[in-house]
């Protein structure tokens, strides 16, 4: 059985070997990579997930947001980012990371509640990932903020 590697590794071979794509490459490392490139990944090259918040912030012209914002007045609950005079907020999903607490069934049971009791609190909450799209996330930043 052939391990699955994710895209962290291939960077990280790639890095090894200066950049270049090595002849050596399995199937499914070559897969990864070509559909990577492909899919115009607005996280590419990023090390910080939010990194890509402020560059939509600073393409639309949107106000700074608040980082760790706490939203609700008993829980200890947080967004990534949050614009508290819009009631808008981002979450990171690192479910494809390696370490979270979000990838075991407490963990989304624990993030489903938070997203519910937000909603109900009236936030619109945009949701991204490791994969998300600049041209998905910058329409989605547009509707929110009726730019």
């Amino acid at each position: 059985m052939k391990r699955v590697i994710n895209y962290k590794e291939i960077q990280e071979r790639r890095r090894k070997r200066n950049g270049h794509i090595p002849d050596k490459m399995t199937s499914i490392e070559f897969q990864a990579l070509n559909k990577k490139q492909k899919n115009n990944d607005i996280f590419e090259q990023k090390k910080d997930p939010l990194e890509i918040v402020y560059n939509i912030v600073d393409l639309l012209g949107l106000p700074s947001p608040v980082t760790e914002y706490r939203f609700h007045a008993v829980r200890m609950w947080r967004f990534d980012a949050a614009w508290p005079e819009y009631k808008i907020a981002v979450e990171y999903e690192g479910i494809v990371c390696e370490k979270s607490g979000h990838t075991t069934y407490r963990g989304y049971e624990k993030d489903c509640r938070k997203y519910t009791n937000a909603d109900l609190l009236g936030w619109k909450i945009i949701r991204i990932t490791t994969f998300s799209k600049q041209g998905e996330l910058i329409e989605a930043f547009k509707e929110a903020f009726k730019v």
